[in-house]
This record gives structure tokens, sequence and C-alpha cells, in this order.
């Protein structure tokens, strides 16, 4: 029976439970309230069940059919841990109760469920994760992100040898990740985001060496190390999120290994909060914090092959905030799939090779570093087209030149900042070919002293980074 989305509302019938027949009830994103009918086990054919989308309450009288192999209950009223009990005790491949009302710790059983793929994500759960103990764990799939939970994570994790999928983030879990990650063979995606984790990363990187089409996103934490030459030399990413941890190094060559890479998120390597070696805290240089500028230990120049269109799957490139110096190749190539390019607040020398500017992004910012030259007169008219979402910042460089008559209706740009654009003037005196909608159009004075901003910014970092290097080396 399919009547997904079809604008349904009131309760459920206890005549549902006579219709013996159904292997399928599909339910979904209506507006149906009230208990899931406590008779619904009657239907023993049931295979697969979505009350997905809905109000549905539950209480603990509720028993579901052992035939069911693929049950969606998310974005309901439910909770209850004699509830939640009821789902866990299912033989099912696929559960999905996030985004409920479940609250309480985490019981003990999601390690010996039967089910397969289990979403508990976006509830109310509080507490550490239980311990495993002795329990088998047949779980592939595991979603707790967005929860209230706290600790560590469980030091057993590694013996569910079945995971593939692991979610935990987007909550306030703390510790190492040490031995965690270090028996799941099939182990293919693990996002860990967002919480207060500590520790070399190295687990996570050497599981990756076994599955295919890795997927890491341990973003916004405090982990320390390098990014490991062997682990992403085996070609297996396809997305790589590790900014503002306090990791440190350089970005290795090997990056351009894993040529089906999608999104490559490496901005703030090293801009935690959580690293604590701001000299001077508080201190801003034109808004950008300059603990955000000087505690960035990722040093050494972009790998040319991040730029030259090897990696042809790749949408988004971000290594903006780290320390990088070096050039960027005039040769450098915009592979048809990149979106977004992200390289601002580093140190980057030289000019911007026309391809950059040629392409339609929907993001280029190459703000707050230290390019200089002209803007290529073929830059794209994306950023003008009306509308449009797509952004563009050169902001605080060292510019100069005609702007290009492409840019003149940009709508989301930033360019003049800092910069020391030539102008010209139109049949009545007036400043022309500026951008129309760029923060200072209405005040930039053409060839004048706003040049300064980029040199005093220029300096400032090189002070910063002299007076870390004294403070760490000296």
């Amino acid at each position: 029976m399919f009547l997904f989305e079809n604008n349904l509302n009131g309760t459920l019938s206890q005549a549902m439970c006579q219709q013996y027949g159904l292997t399928g009830l599909y339910l979904g994103v209506n507006s149906f309230h009230g208990d899931i009918p406590s008779c619904i086990d009657q239907l023993s054919r049931l295979t697969a069940l979505d009350l997905g989308g809905n109000r549905f309450t539950a209480n603990a009288s509720l028993r579901l059919p052992s035939s069911l192999q693929y049950l969606d209950a998310s974005s309901n009223r439910l909770n209850g841990s004699e509830v939640l009990e009821t789902f866990l005790s299912l033989p099912c491949v696929y559960a999905d109760l996030s985004n409920n009302i479940f609250s309480g710790s985490l019981p003990s059983s999601v390690w010996n469920t039967s089910v397969q793929q289990l979403f508990l994500n976006g509830n109310r759960f509080t507490g550490s994760f239980p311990s495993r103990g002795d329990r088998d764990c047949s779980l592939q799939y595991l979603s707790v992100s967005d929860n209230l939970l706290t600790g560590e994570l469980p030091s057993d994790l590694s013996q569910c040898v079945n995971l593939t999928s692991f979610f935990a983030s987007d909550m306030n879990l703390v510790g190492p990740v040490t031995g965690r990650f270090a028996s799941q063979a099939q182990l293919q995606t693990v996002v860990i985001a967002n919480n207060s984790l500590t520790g070399p990363l190295d687990d996570v990187f050497a599981s990756s060496q076994s599955g295919e089409g890795w997927i890491l996103n341990a973003g916004y934490n405090a982990f320390t190390g390098t990014l490991p030459e062997a682990a992403l030399s085996t070609g297996r990413y396809v997305s790589l999120i590790l900014l503002s941890n306090c990791l440190s190094g350089t970005l290795p060559a090997a990056l351009c290994a894993n040529t089906n890479m999608t999104e490559l998120l490496l901005s703030g390597l090293h801009a935690s909060s959580a690293c604590g070696l701001s000299p001077f805290p508080g201190l801003s240089v034109f808004g950008v914090e300059v603990s955000y500028l000087e505690t960035n230990w990722v040093r050494g120049t972009i790998p040319a092959c991040l730029l030259s269109g090897s990696l042809s799957a790749l949408s988004f490139l971000a290594l903006s905030g780290n320390l990088l110096t070096g050039t960027v190749s005039r040769t450098a190539t915009i592979s048809s799939s990149l979106t977004g390019l992200d390289l601002s607040h580093n140190a980057l020398t030289g000019t911007i090779p026309a391809v950059l500017v040629e392409a339609e992004l929907s993001l280029l910012d190459l703000s707050f570093n230290r390019l200089s030259g002209t803007i290529a007169s073929t830059a794209t008219r994306a950023y003008a087209t009306a509308g449009t979402t797509a952004q563009v910042s050169l902001a605080v460089n060292l510019l100069s030149g005609a702007l290009p008559r492409s840019w003149e209706e940009a709508v989301n740009i930033d360019v003049l900042k800092g910069n020391l654009f030539a102008c010209a003037a139109d049949s009545v005196g007036r400043t022309a070919h500026l951008p129309v909608h760029d923060p200072l159009a209405s005040t930039y004075a053409c060839g004048s002293s706003l040049t300064n901003v980029s040199l005093i910014a220029a300096v400032v970092t090189a002070l910063v980074a002299a007076v870390v290097f004294v403070l760490v080396y000296v």
C-alpha cells in the first residue's frame, strides 16, 4: 500500500491490522498522529514499513512483525526506552529512528541488535556510549550524530568488525580515537566532526588502506599529527574533510593519488581554538584574528597536481587559513566538475592565472594573500548573472591594473579592499567600471593608499610568524 506524501492526516485505525496480505505499507510524509497501532504485529507478511515524516507516537505495548526488513520511523514523536527496545529487537536490515525525541542513556543493546543499518541521529540521548562488553556486534552502519552524548568513543568499537559506516558528529565527545578503528576491514565512512576529539588520526587513516570509496570527516576537533603519505597514496578517498584541527606538517603530494576525490576541505588545519598557541589573544588585523593566522602550522606549497585537472571528479577544494606559500602555477587547470575554490588567508604570491577567473565557479576566494599583478580581462561573467549566489573575493592582496568589465555588475563580489586598481571615468567624470556591488564601490579611491592595507597585512603576518618562531624554537 503506497500512500507516501498524500496530505493524509488523522490516526491509524486498528482495522489496518486486518490487511493480512500486506507486504509493504508506505505512509511517509503525511500528517498522521497518535499511537502506532499495537496490533500491527499481526501483519505477518509485512517486510517494509514507512511511517517517517509524521507525528506518530507509540506506547510500551507496541509490537512489530518479525518479518520486517525495512523500517523508517524517522521524524516523528517517538520516545520511551521500552519503545526503543522494541525497535532494536527487530531482525531487520534497515531501521531509521532518527529525529524523534528518544532521550536518556543510549541502551547497550545498540551493540547486539540484529539491525544492520541503524539511524539514531537527531534524538536527545545523553551520557556516554555504553560499554559493548562481550556482546556480539553485527552493525554495518551506525549513526548517532546530533545527540547530547559526552565522553569518549567506546574503546572496543574496533570489535564491530562488520562496520562500514560510523557517524558520531555534532556532540560533545572528547579523548582519542586510537584503537577505535583498527579492525574494521570494510570501513568506508567515518564522520566524527564537531566534537572535541584529540590525539592522532593514525588508526583512522590506517583503516582507509583496506576499504574503498573512503569518506573521512573529522573537522572541527583538536586532532594532532600529520597527513600520512602512505594512507593517502592508496587513492581510496572520495571525500576528506579535516578543517579546523591542530594538525601540522605539509600537504603531501599523495593527495593527488585519490583520483575519485569529490571534495577536499583542509582549511585551517591548525586553526582550532584548542591549539592554544596565540601570544596575542584577541588581537585582530583587518577583522581576522591574529591567533587564526599565527597558529596555522601547516606550511609548504600547494601540490601542483591539485590544480592540474588530474582530480577530474573534484567539486570543492578548500585550503584556506594555513601558512601555504609559493605561487599558483600559470599552467593551472580547472576541471569541469570544480565548483568551489578557497585558497584565502595564506601567503601565496605571484599572479592569478587567467583560468581561475575564467572558470564559472560558485566560489572563488583568494583573499588575504600576497598575490600581485592584474586580473585577466577574460574573466567570466557568471558572477554578474541576475540572482546568482556565486561569490568572488580577492580582497587584501597586491593586485593592480584595470578590473575586468565583466565584473562591473557582479552580485557577490569583494575585490576592492586592500588592492590598487586603476579606474576610468565616465562622461560626467564619475568613476567607471568598478564593481557596483562591491562593499567599497561608493568610497573606493582609485590608485590611493588603500594598497597600504595589503602591505600592512603582509608585514603583520610576517611579524607574527617571526614572534611565534622565537617563542617555539628559541
